[in-house]
């Protein structure tokens, strides 16, 4: 009796042993996958948060190029001059879904928040710094959620009123105060880069979108400055609203036309789509070469990088007569340009914005002369 009982025991313990041990093994297994789970997560947000600094890099590298050409733009178009405070607001609307967590590392969330700040700006005078959320402006509440990235990209620059002081209301961690700035006047346009593998800009009148693959390709910094200043000016003189409402420019346009050698018969209405996109391509051309000159840019490149452009653009690889036509515009503008800075002009396409076309209105010879003279 003595030795079964004292079997029964060792045979007790023995399972005891092995459940406990089993179960440490279980604890073992939970916590390694745990771990295991942790680290994939840890992983992720990484390769997350290194492709959120590509493109915080790649909007870097845009707005080092528009800022400046956007605070040179004001007044050109009065309906597109708006209150700049020398800061880059968004909400993560401005982002891939994808990105959330990791935008949140660096206070981008469903509201309106600063990402840049700009040296010597109204903003940078105001102490307002990169991850502030903007709560209100000028006592008109900021909306949150899905409202907030089209008061980022729409409102606001219209609700901010330049020259005059404005009460904005700011949150910086817990802590929630009020600024007084007084905003400059520029042609402030949203930028979104998108992480796309094609090579692609374009303007939608409130935002200029960008491909990742674009700010990263195009490595020539005149290049790139030609590129931005041309969607900036598309921008400007509303050429996306224009084609979309099936718009004409105006008067100054009618005259244009035979730059891009359009049959004037007819006028304006019965020229084609394509027509009307090469006006709006020589417009878009002279406000570009204006900006970039005002600015210091070497304007002698641009017919040469729209050249290189061209035929990507083609379906026959190739240029294609009204291309060589706005190549020759553009050396006359640049030869316009080149005049008024001689002369001690202000460097300012006052004529056209008052409806003289002239600039734009290729002169016979004029283009094959000025290519000579640049050693083309």
């Amino acid at each position: 009796m003595g030795v079964d009982f004292h079997r029964t025991l060792v045979r007790s313990g023995f399972f005891a042993g092995a459940l406990l041990l089993l179960a440490g093994c279980e604890t073992s297994r939970t916590e390694l996958l745990e771990q295991e789970a942790e680290m994939k997560r840890q992983s992720l947000l990484t390769a997350k948060t290194r492709e959120l600094l590509r493109i915080q890099d790649a909007e870097a590298r845009v707005w080092d190029v528009l800022h400046p050409l956007m605070e040179e733009a004001a007044n050109y178009q009065s309906s597109e001059t708006y209150g700049y405070l020398g800061a880059v607001f968004v909400s993560e609307e401005f982002y891939p879904f994808r990105l959330r967590n990791a935008l949140r590392r660096y206070s981008i969330g469903p509201y309106v928040s600063v990402s840049q700040v700009f040296p010597d700006s109204p903003a940078e005078r105001a102490d307002l710094r990169e991850g502030d959320q903007i709560l209100s402006v000028n006592g008109k509440r900021v909306p949150r959620w899905g409202r907030a990235a089209r008061y980022a990209s729409v409102r606001m620059k219209r609700d901010l009123v330049p020259g005059e002081v404005n009460e904005i209301k700011v949150r910086r961690g817990e802590e929630t105060f009020s600024v007084s700035v007084t905003p400059e006047k520029a042609a402030y346009y949203s930028v979104i880069v998108s992480p796309e593998s094609h090579v692609d800009i374009r303007p939608d009148g409130e935002v200029i979108w960008l491909s990742l693959a674009m700010v990263e390709d195009l490595a020539d910094p005149s290049d790139f400055a030609y590129a931005c200043s041309f969607a900036l000016a598309q921008s400007i003189m509303r050429h996306p609203e224009k084609r979309r409402k099936n718009l004409w420019i105006g008067s100054t346009m009618d005259l244009a036309i035979i730059a891009t050698g359009i049959p004037s018969i007819g006028v304006l209405g019965n020229a084609s789509a394509k027509s009307k996109q090469r006006l709006f391509d020589v417009e878009a051309d002279l406000i570009a070469l204006y900006l970039l000159a005002a600015q210091g840019y070497d304007l002698a490149n641009y017919p040469k990088f729209w050249e290189k452009q061209f035929p990507k653009q083609r379906y026959s690889g190739m240029l294609e007569k009204e291309d060589a036509l706005r190549l020759e515009v553009q050396h006359q503008i640049i030869a316009s340009i080149d005049a008024k800075r001689a002369s001690g002009a202000f460097i300012f396409p006052e004529e056209y914005l008052a409806g003289d076309a002239s600039e734009v209105v290729l002169q016979p010879f004029a283009g094959a002369t000025e290519r000579r003279s640049m050693g083309k």
